[in-house]
C-alpha cells in the first residue's frame, strides 16, 4: 500500500528538478574581458570580430567588467543576456554600443562594489550607446543603468533602462578635482524603473560649453512617473516633464508610450519556493493515501 505514496513522492522530486533546470546558466566568465588597443579580445572566446565590430555569440554570465580599450569600434550584443556585466568605454572616441541586454540579478561580484554601473563611459567622446536594455543596477546609491562621465558628442537613444537604482547619471566630474565641459544628447529612450527614477548632475552644469538635453528637438523620452496628457494623440504629451529641479532639466517633448519593443524582464521562477512547494506537495500526496487506505 505504500508504494504508490512513494511513486508521488519521486515524481514531484521529478518536477522540482525540472523547475532548477532553467537556472543553468551557458557562461561563466570571472576575469575581466578586455578588447584591446590592438583589436585583440581576451578573456572570453565568446565573442565574434569581424573588422571593428565586436558581436556576442552566446548568452554570458559575466560577473566582471567588459574593458574596452580601442576606439573606432562597435560593439554589439547581438540581444545576448549579459549578467552581472558592466561595459567601461574609458578615454576613446567613436565607439558604437548595441543590441546588449545588461543584467545584474544583485548577487554577482558587483554587489560588493561601489558606483558600478551597467554601461559606463568615462571622459570618451562620439560615443552612441542605443537599442540596450540595462536593468537591476541597484544595490549602491551610486549605481545607474548608465553612467556618463565627461566628453562630447556623445548619444544615448533607443535603451531600456529599467530596475536601477538612477537610470542615467550624468556627470562633468572626472575625479575629485577635475571638472570638464560634456554634451550628451539623450531621447527615444525608456525610463521604467522598479524604483524611483533619479538624475544627479553631480558638479552642476555650469561648466563653459556643458549641453545635457533630453529630446532631439521632436522627440524626448518615455518616463513611467509622467502623467501628462496627449490631447491630439501624436505620441508627444502635451506638457513637459521636470526631470530635475536643480539643476533644472526637463524633457520637452515626453513619449507618452514606451519607444520601440523593448525587452520585458520575465521573473525567474524563485528557487526558495521549491523546497515550500515540495513539501506541500508530500503532504498532499501522504493525505490522499491515508484517505484511499481507510476507504478500502
Amino acid at each position: 500500500m505504500k508504494k504508490p505514496a512513494s511513486t508521488i513522492i519521486l515524481f514531484f522530486l521529478f518536477l522540482c528538478l525540472l523547475v532548477s533546470l532553467p537556472q543553468i546558466r551557458v557562461l561563466k566568465a570571472e576575469s575581466t574581458i578586455n578588447i584591446r588597443e590592438d583589436g585583440s579580445i581576451e578573456g572570453t572566446d565568446k565573442i565574434q570580430r569581424e573588422g571593428n565590430v565586436y558581436t556576442f555569440i552566446t548568452d554570458a554570465v559575466i560577473d566582471s567588467d567588459i574593458v574596452v580599450q580601442r576606439s573606432n569600434i562597435v560593439i554589439d550584443g547581438n540581444g545576448h543576456m549579459l549578467q552581472n556585466a558592466r561595459l567601461v568605454i574609458s578615454g576613446l572616441n567613436n565607439v558604437t554600443a548595441k543590441n546588449m541586454y545588461i543584467k545584474d540579478d544583485y548577487y554577482g561580484t558587483h554587489d560588493i562594489r561601489l558606483g558600478i554601473s551597467g554601461i559606463d563611459v568615462k571622459n570618451s567622446s562620439f560615443i552612441t550607446i542605443m537599442n540596450n536594455t540595462v536593468t537591476g543596477t541597484t544595490f549602491d546609491t551610486d549605481e545607474a543603468g548608465i553612467r556618463i562621465a565627461g566628453g562630447n558628442s556623445n548619444v544615448i537613444v533607443g535603451n531600456t533602462i529599467a530596475g536601477n537604482q538612477k537610470g542615467l547619471t550624468v556627470s562633468n566630474k572626472i575625479d575629485f578635482e577635475t571638472f570638464i565641459p560634456i554634451e550628451v544628447l539623450v531621447y527615444n529612450n525608456n525610463f521604467y524603473n522598479d524604483f524611483d527614477v533619479e538624475f544627479t548632475i553631480i558638479g552642476g552644469s555650469h561648466i563653459p560649453n556643458s549641453t545635457i538635453s533630453f529630446s532631439n528637438g521632436t522627440h524626448g523620452n518615455f518616463w513611467y512617473k509622467y502623467n501628462g496628457t496627449d490631447v491630439n494623440n501624436d505620441g508627444i504629451g502635451d506638457t513637459p516633464y521636470v526631470i530635475s529641479t536643480l539643476p533644472y532639466f526637463t524633457d520637452n517633448y515626453p513619449l507618452v508610450e514606451q519607444y520601440g519593443n523593448p525587452i520585458v524582464e520575465v521573473p525567474e521562477f524563485p528557487s526558495w519556493i521549491i523546497l515550500p512547494l515540495f513539501m506541500i506537495a508530500t503532504l498532499l500526496a501522504v493525505i490522499i493515501q491515508r484517505r484511499k487506505h481507510t476507504t478500502q
